[in-house]
């Protein structure tokens, strides 16, 4: 647990009047390799991370197996994930490509959607511009070696400051 995340958290949510989330959240970096991270969110209490990690996405079967334990492992009340996009410069890397991120983040929408949890999404940008890596390495988040799991931490410790968006409502 991170006092000095907690902390920094109470104070943003009060200066921004963002309601304290309330449940198990989920967070995902999703790839080929997938980071994520759980949270542990109770009202009145300091949020706790109960576990993170990386998984493999692909090949497609494995990916899907994976994504499932993770689920029926830490039954998630809400999910949130990074949103991919085809950037201009990233056109031609993508020419006859089934951009494998795509159908991963496919594949976790369909299971999220089947076990009724509701998820949003966040551009890489507002998460890894709001949790730059010395914010991560001051609220304890950094894992060596874990560079997707650094990445669904980013996502989490947004999600957790500010909630859920009026575009997502």
């Amino acid at each position: 647990m991170s006092q000095v995340f907690n902390d920094f958290a109470h104070k943003v949510r009060l200066s921004r009047k963002v309601t304290p989330f309330q449940g198990r959240l989920l967070s995902l970096d999703p790839g080929q390799t997938t980071g994520w991270t759980v949270w542990d969110c109770t009202p009145g209490q300091d949020d706790v991370r109960i576990a993170h990690g990386q998984l493999t996405s692909w090949g497609m079967k494995e990916g899907v197996r994976n994504f499932a334990a993770l689920l029926d492992q830490y039954l998630p009340t809400f999910a949130v994930y990074e949103s991919y996009h085809i950037y201009d410069w990233k056109l031609e890397s993508h020419s006859f490509s089934d951009v494998p991120t795509l159908r991963i983040i496919g594949g976790m929408e369909t299971q999220l959607i089947q076990r009724d949890i509701p998820f949003t999404t966040q551009s890489a940008q507002v998460a890894k511009t709001f949790v730059d890596d010395e914010r991560l390495k001051k609220f304890g988040y950094w894992e060596k070696g874990l560079k997707h799991s650094r990445d669904a931490h980013r996502h989490a410790i947004y999600f957790l400051c500010f909630g859920i968006t009026a575009k997502d409502k």
